[in-house]
């Protein structure tokens, strides 16, 4: 919860489900304030809101270093998902949802052509995105050049191949590259191609490849 700064509930909302937020709230600290309904609505128009509003700071994004360093305690290898081009919020929440699930370090977003963390995103990634750090680069081609320095394999999902996850190496330190259908990031894929990085085929595009991935890497 470190980014809820404050909750505002309607009056008259104080039993119920509503009760187990209040005291969740007291016991983390956040402040909480009683405002008619008409003000709820004002704060989430045209929204199912239940008479209950949190306010959030804007999302805090982790550095590529914090992402590295926040590997899976029961995993020898780190697995970051690199996405590019993933314009979809509900995607975007999806693949942060199920990378958590798979014990991914951590996401990596390029700063343009992309969806950032937004609301809809933290909904459609059911709170993973407070769990998982998330990481925004101004260039997605550097990156994977810095990490394939540091010692990662960098896999890159694309459809358009047919190769099983049975034809890659033993176990390492990996960075899944994913890109939504319809989007082409020319320096990106030289380099991934250019340079002999191994890819990873035969993979699902938008919110399914990364997760198809992570769950072969890590299970």
């Amino acid at each position: 919860m470190g980014m809820l700064e404050k909750i505002i509930v309607a009056e008259g909302r104080e039993k119920g489900a509503v009760q187990k937020i209040l005291q969740l709230a007291a016991k983390n600290g956040i402040p909480v304030e009683w405002m008619g309904r008409g003000g709820v609505e004002k704060l989430a128009p045209g929204l199912v809101h239940q008479g209950i509003v949190g306010l959030c700071r804007e999302h805090a994004y982790a550095s590529v270093d914090e992402v590295l360093a926040n590997r899976h305690k029961g995993s020898r290898y780190s697995l970051v998902i690199l996405l590019d081009g993933i314009t979809d919020p509900q995607n975007l929440g999806s693949i942060i949802r199920t990378a958590h699930c798979c014990g991914a370090n951590g996401v990596i977003i390029p700063e343009n052509r992309s969806a950032s963390v937004t609301a809809s995103v933290a909904k459609a990634s059911a709170g993973a995105v407070y769990r998982l750090p998330t990481a925004m680069v101004v260039n997605m081609a550097r990156t994977i050049d810095d990490l394939k320095e540091r010692g990662f394999w960098i896999y890159g999902a694309a459809g358009e191949f047919n190769c099983p996850p049975g034809a890659t190496t033993d176990p390492a330190n990996v960075a899944c590259y994913n890109k939504e259908p319809g989007t082409f990031n020319r320096s990106v894929s030289t380099r991934l191609i250019a340079r002999s990085c191994l890819n990873c085929h035969n993979a699902i595009h938008g919110s399914n490849a990364p997760g198809a991935r992570g769950k072969y890497f890590i299970r």
